[in-house]
């Protein structure tokens, strides 16, 4: 029986897996979602547009959670 040949390598510098870091406050796992290739793909969505008149150019906020007033 002859041996089973070494995996193959990729050739460079770049990343070998795309592992996630250990720093990293995410990580993402795969799983099986239910959806095949055999599904009819979802319904289109309709793109809407509303013409907005800007009263002025620079507006003022008083919101405590966002750090700008302008």
């Amino acid at each position: 029986m002859a041996p089973l040949p070494a995996p193959q390598q990729p050739n460079g510098r770049g990343a070998k897996s795309n592992a996630t870091g250990r720093y990293e406050s995410h990580t993402r796992e795969a799983f099986d979602d239910g959806w095949t290739e055999l599904d009819e793909p979802p319904k289109k969505l309709r793109t809407v547009l509303h013409l907005e008149r800007a009263r002025k150019i620079v507006t003022t906020n008083d919101s405590p959670d966002i750090g700008f007033t302008r």
